[in-house]
């Protein structure tokens, strides 16, 4: 070969690489007719895996690369390509990705076939490959981050390495040594980490990061959150499930309340003391290796029924019931079986319910609901009398009158009165009729009339002149 000849089969990779391109570009915008193409990621991932399949080897550029990019350690994401910054990296991520995927799968060079021909031209391709042929429940998501750790522990078989191919022996664990990282979807970081004192997923985290645990060499993932029973304000126990043998703690705030251990079974139950309606509480589970749960939060539900209301004197001329109860609850008044009114108590518990007048001697029952909708027992009232007897009807008396009759409320007592001094006194009967015996009475005196009925209510007082 001449100096000045050139060695076109060093292009033939790259070719193969641009030619896989083309055929991306005919199948997703072309035939299937999606204008935006493919996800860079994963175009880049099937080139490269083309450019493997012609040269029969695997690309030690990128996995050199990978074990020097720092971008890579600082969590640099997969999905997100970075035109801008550290590209070679993304090379590298989707490189190794790709022949994860392969792998994985069992299917060979197909596989990138098969990702090229689904419907979707992103990460929704790699999933449904994913539960064709691992498994039906595995997410993208949950894929891609035992392909992380594929990466760091490289195990001889199973989900977390390459099966054992020599050619990925070359990968080096690439740890995060830095105090925060800005993660983007598809980015992860691994840290070492002294998990002595335990520990707990930072409540702000955001809610698409998940933490995987790796200890004396295996995945070791933080325990499921615990199922809580509901507990109310009345209860001394808060109940549950959990793992077996994993201790479930509950807090207030940051106030320890209690602890148990979840048994054979999973069930847990934790004594603590009283809370009141309202109270917020956090329960969450704890491993061996004292790595915790997320919390569940639940609020102590109001069990406890108001007292019976306290209720004022009712009488026969009341248009209103007064009295007191819990603040805010609704008070019922009833007539046996019939509502006769009912009102909502204002934050100090009075309350105020307007009704029709009643008879006296009528039983109203008084109960509460509060705003859990606790009933309370019922306060059973009589309504008083307190409407006077009307004035007495006498009739004419004269100096020769010894009875003296008349008309008054049924069964009051009529009194019979000269100045100060009381010279008789009857009792109405069923019909209102009275008559008092007395003396007779000289022409001009003047006698003073008036009825008090059973319930203590006097009359007004009729004045008489005997004739």
């Amino acid at each position: 070969m001449g100096m000045g000849s050139k060695d076109v089969a060093r292009a033939y990779e790259t070719l193969a690489h641009e030619f896989q391109h083309m055929v991306n570009v005919n199948r997703n915008v072309i035939i299937e007719g999606d204008s935006d193409g493919m996800d860079v990621w994963l175009d880049e991932m099937l080139a490269m895996a083309a450019e493997q399949i012609y040269s029969g080897k695997v690309l030690t550029d990128r996995i050199d690369y990978y074990n020097y990019s720092p971008s890579i350690a600082n969590g640099h994401s997969l999905l997100y390509w970075d035109e801008y910054g550290d590209t070679l990296a993304n090379y590298s991520l989707s490189y190794l990705f790709g022949q994860y995927v392969k792998i994985q799968t069992g299917q060979g060079d197909r596989i990138f076939k098969e990702i090229l021909a689904d419907r979707f031209n992103d990460y929704r391709a790699v999933e449904n490959a994913v539960k064709k042929y691992i498994r039906s429940d595995m997410t993208f998501g949950k894929f891609l981050t035992n392909f992380r750790i594929a990466l760091l522990l490289k195990e001889r078989s199973g989900l977390y390495g390459f099966n054992g191919d020599p050619n990925f022996n070359a990968l080096q664990p690439k740890l995060f040594s830095d105090h925060s990282a800005y993660l983007r979807g598809g980015g992860a970081i691994v840290k070492q980490m002294d998990l002595s004192s335990g520990f707990k997923e930072p409540s702000d985290k955001g809610k698409d990061i998940t933490y995987t645990f790796i200890i004396n060499g295996k995945v070791t993932l933080p325990p499921e959150k615990p199922v809580v029973n509901e507990v109310s304000d009345r209860d001394v126990n808060v109940t549950g499930k959990a793992a077996k043998g994993l201790i479930v703690i509950v807090k207030k705030g940051n106030n320890l309340l209690g602890k148990a251990t979840a048994g054979s079974d999973g069930t847990f139950k934790i004594s603590v003391p009283k809370q009141r309606a309202g109270t917020v509480l956090t329960i969450f589970a704890e491993n061996q290796n004292k790595l915790q749960s997320r919390e569940a939060t639940i609020t102590v539900k109001d069990k406890t029924p108001p007292a019976a209301p306290t209720v004022y004197t009712i009488a026969n001329n009341s248009t209103t019931i007064r009295g007191k109860t819990e603040a805010n609850a609704t008070v019922y008044a009833k007539v046996g079986a019939k509502q006769i009114g009912s009102a909502r108590a204002n934050s100090k518990g009075s309350y105020s319910i307007r009704i029709a007048k009643q008879k006296a001697g009528t039983r109203i029952s008084v109960y509460a609901r509060d705003l859990a909708g606790n009933i309370s027992t019922a306060r059973t009232v009589k309504v008083v009398d307190k409407i006077p007897p009307g004035t007495p009807v006498v009739n004419k008396v004269t100096y020769k009158t010894k009875t003296i009759t008349g008309k008054a409320e049924r069964g009051a007592a009529v009194y019979l009165y000269k100045g100060s001094r009381q010279i008789g006194k009857g009792t109405a009967a069923s019909n209102g009729k009275f008559k008092i015996n007395i003396p007779s009475q000289r022409k001009g005196t003047v006698l003073k009339v008036f009825a008090k009925d059973k319930a203590g209510n006097k009359s007004r007082t009729r004045i008489i002149r005997v004739k």
